[in-house]
């Protein structure tokens, strides 16, 4: 499949154009040039007018004298209500993928239709975005379908380790059969008899290793073990192509995405600041000092996560850090408040340090549901080692209760290492 979209960037010297793309067979990803080519059907206002959202588009956006509406206005207007529709839609469904967050379309339209419809008059530019976005949706739907592919057979890593432990030593030793192959050739018949590597008497001085050992056996032994490694080796050599154009169709997506996020240009501009606002009110809700449900501290853990994983660069690294460590502040505070309240209801005896154990677990996998577990754990064992750090019980235990607790603390820290 050729994909339109090749080179797209932001155009530094004609008119401030969103995009300039160059499609090229040669050159599927970026290249220096300006170069739009778009196929163009045939326009009909009649059909224009079908499709839903046009007529309100062309009532907003007419010329003032309503004469002035003929065909080829109408035609302009089409290009730039469509570039409009399909980038609407992918930066909607694209930021929802990378932020995990709902974008409405009055939050991304605004800012799209009026650029596009500044643009009306370039209608082989506009059908060129068009084309574009729908062939990275194409692309989309390709990789997915791979992915796919690969989890049915046990999940991309699983698969990845199987070539590397299995498939890859066997394509090697195919080679290695076919070159051997290949140099007995070279020693039989007519052409061996030529060969000085293959006399009797000198031959071996010419000769390498693999050379010899290519000799010592008959043109038909090699070939049958070739013909014998074939058929496992050809699943393996699939699977490997299989994996490579995946990794290329990712790597297409990524710089698809990375240039239709160029913040220099304005529509992006509005549209990026409008998400990172948006970030920015989601992850202040839930960081709050008085949040106390877990669930919300760890959904705000993810987003930050996230966010830090994103190719598009939406959010600064030091203002994640930031929040970030107001949700580990919030995990501590969390995770203090538990373990005061069970030091303080252990019971001395032979059962005290079975009882901890068990309400640190349950908590860690009932009231804790942060994927990340290691780091409530460490939360906890700094907190356990805080309090054998005390020298005086707390108010209302005796020096033997505190003793006690203590070495059923020390003892934990041991299971919990």
């Amino acid at each position: 499949m050729l994909f339109l979209f090749g080179k797209i960037c932001y155009n530094l010297v004609d008119d401030k154009s969103f995009f300039i793309i160059k499609m090229s067979r040669e050159k599927p990803l970026f290249a220096e040039e300006i170069s739009i080519e778009a196929g163009k059907e045939k326009f009909s206002a009649k059909q224009a007018l079908e499709t839903p959202g046009f007529f309100e588009f062309v009532s907003k956006y007419a010329p003032e004298k309503a004469e002035a509406l003929d065909e080829k206005e109408m035609e302009k207007l089409f290009g730039a209500f469509q570039a409009t529709k399909e980038t609407t839609k992918f930066y909607q469904e694209t930021l929802q993928q990378e932020t995990g967050l709902s974008f409405a379309q009055a939050e991304v339209q605004p800012a799209l239709e009026a650029y596009f419809v500044s643009k009306k008059e370039s209608p082989a530019y506009l059908r060129t975005i068009v084309e574009v976005v729908q062939e990275y949706r194409k692309l989309q739907d390709e990789i997915s379908s791979r992915e796919a592919s690969l989890m049915r057979l046990g999940g991309e890593e699983r698969i990845k380790e199987e070539l590397e432990k299995k498939g890859k030593p066997l394509l090697e030793k195919k080679e290695v059969f076919k070159r051997k192959k290949a140099i007995k050739e070279t020693m039989t018949g007519l052409r061996g008899f030529f060969n000085l590597k293959n006399s009797e008497l000198i031959g071996w001085m010419f000769r390498n290793e693999e050379e010899s050992l290519a000799r010592s056996k008959s043109l038909e032994y090699w070939q049958k073990q070739v013909e014998e490694i074939t058929p496992e080796a050809e699943k393996y050599e699939k699977i490997e192509e299989a994996l490579k154009k995946l990794e290329e169709q990712r790597e297409q997506a990524v710089n698809f995405k990375s240039a239709f996020f160029d913040s220099r240009v304005e529509p992006v501009k509005e549209i990026m600041a409008m998400t990172r606002e948006k970030i920015v009110e989601k992850l202040q809700g839930l960081a709050d000092p008085k949040q106390t449900d877990m669930r919300k501290i760890n959904e705000g853990l993810e987003l930050v996560q996230k966010l830090g994983t994103s190719d598009l660069g939406i959010m600064e690294t030091k203002q994640l850090s930031k929040f970030e460590e107001k949700f580990d502040q919030l995990i501590k505070k969390k995770a203090a408040d538990h373990l005061n309240e069970q030091i303080k209801k252990l019971e001395i005896g032979p059962s005290a340090l079975g009882y901890l154990e068990r309400k640190i677990n349950q908590y860690l996998r009932e009231e804790l549901v942060l994927k990340d577990k290691e780091r409530a754990k460490r939360h906890i064992r700094k907190r356990l080692e805080t309090y054998l750090k005390r020298t005086i019980p707390p108010k209302g235990e005796t020096k033997e209760s505190f003793r006690a607790k203590k070495i059923a603390i020390k003892c934990l820290l041991f299971k919990l290492a």
